[in-house]
């Protein structure tokens, strides 16, 4: 369920939005009342455009390096929240490879995170849930218990891939 202050931050963007683009935009239409005729006709069309493109992504999100999960929101690309998970079953827990990583390997990195498990994807007229392709667990299970040497140049290899080569990497981990 989407948090209230949420929901309102959601609603000031298709609200104001709007009416600042449709002000801006008629700002050059000569004569006050085909300025005001051209204002009232296009702000309910962005009121409906905005509505539909102001989306909301809530779920967990995890780094495919360091294995570190987040809970996040998301709209229009920004995170307008972010933090620890509340609760994580057993099976998704990442945080022994955290532990892991920090100890074996340790170098310093930018998160590259992609969306894990079941997500609430909302706009101001409708909402639903969408599943992540990627699953939870695969290499932050097996990785630590390989050989520490195997591990490292595993990882290394992780650090300098490109997003799409790492998920591909990390998939194929998980089939095995």
């Amino acid at each position: 369920m989407t948090p209230g202050w949420i929901r309102a931050m959601q609603w000031m963007i298709v609200i104001l939005l709007p009416i600042g683009f449709v002000w801006l935009g008629t700002g050059w239409v000569r004569g006050r009342s085909a300025r005001i005729c051209s204002r009232l006709c296009f702000t309910p069309l962005c009121f409906v455009a905005f509505s539909v493109v102001a989306r909301v992504d809530e779920g967990k999100w995890q780094c495919l390096v360091c294995g570190a999960m987040e809970e996040r929101v998301i709209c229009f690309g920004w995170a307008l929240e972010n933090g620890p998970p509340e609760s994580v079953p057993d099976f998704e827990d990442s945080r022994p490879f955290e532990r892991w990583y920090k100890s074996a390997v340790g170098t310093p990195h930018e998160h590259d995170w992609v969306r894990v498990g079941c997500h609430q994807r909302s706009n101001i007229l409708s909402g639903g849930v969408a599943c992540a392709e990627y699953p939870y667990s695969g290499y932050f299970r097996t990785l630590p218990s390989l050989d520490p040497n195997l591990a490292a140049a595993m990882v290394e290899r992780t650090l300098h891939a490109t997003h799409q080569e790492r998920r591909e990497l990390l998939l194929r981990f998980g089939d095995r």
